[in-house]
């Protein structure tokens, strides 16, 4: 996805999809304005196709997101990859909050800024070691949706049998031991999410915390109905 060749293939499915409506257009006989007004709703349909990928998988072209392609396989993709990176941290503006791994990668004068600019100019990446390091974590970097798609076959066996359980109770149980380690680590995160639920632990005590105790269309509420 970070490499952009999704979005390549998408584009090239499109134009490839407009040319065979074209041809089947003129072999069916369809001529004058049927073929002009087919071949208009077409190319609106084309337009609101790439503006949904666009909008949902246009993340992957901007940092952080765009450094997995630095793991690519082909060197040309991740030193393309590495270019961009650092043209985007030069356009951003002056304050503006980079994530870590821009910082680590992008900052002039550090190692990783450094490593990016010879892997960029063409230097083999097995003479960079801090880059080597950060491209071996993008390529095979685990990520949330592997983990959940490797989770649904065992749930699914498991739960055929277990005629009393759910999906819920299965994904409580399969997350219990890695919560209890991270409480055991650090119990702080718990302590925090217990300050904030008693913060919010009636109706009236949510609205004010995030500010909508005062809104209209609560202050005139029956007390019953504003969480009193």
């Amino acid at each position: 996805m970070a490499a952009g060749i999704f979005m390549e293939f998408i584009n090239r499915l499109l134009r490839a999809s407009a040319h065979t409506l074209l041809l089947e257009l003129v072999a069916d006989g369809v001529q004058g304005d049927d073929r002009a007004n087919i071949l208009r709703d077409f190319e609106a349909f084309r337009r609101h196709l790439q503006f949904i990928f666009l909008v949902t998988f246009g993340h992957w072209e901007q940092s952080p997101w765009l450094f997995f392609g630095i793991g690519h396989h082909a060197l040309d993709i991740a030193r393309r990859c590495a270019a961009t990176a650092l043209r985007l941290f030069v356009a951003m503006p002056v304050g503006h909050v980079h994530h870590f791994l821009t910082i680590l990668l992008c900052t002039p004068g550090s190692q990783g800024y450094t490593d990016m600019a010879d892997f960029c100019a063409g230097v083999d990446p097995s003479g960079l070691p801090l880059l080597t390091r950060m491209r071996a974590r993008f390529r095979f970097a685990p990520t949330s949706e592997r983990w959940a798609e490797a989770l649904h076959p065992t749930n699914r066996h498991w739960l055929v049998g277990a005629h009393h359980t759910s999906p819920v109770r299965a994904a409580q149980n399969s997350l219990l031991p890695t919560a209890r380690a991270q409480l055991r680590r650090d119990p702080y995160p718990l302590l925090a999410l217990a300050r904030h639920c008693a913060f919010a632990r009636n109706g009236r005590l949510a609205l004010g915390a995030v500010g909508l105790l005062q809104h209209p269309s609560v202050y005139g509420a029956p007390p019953a109905v504003a969480g009193a």
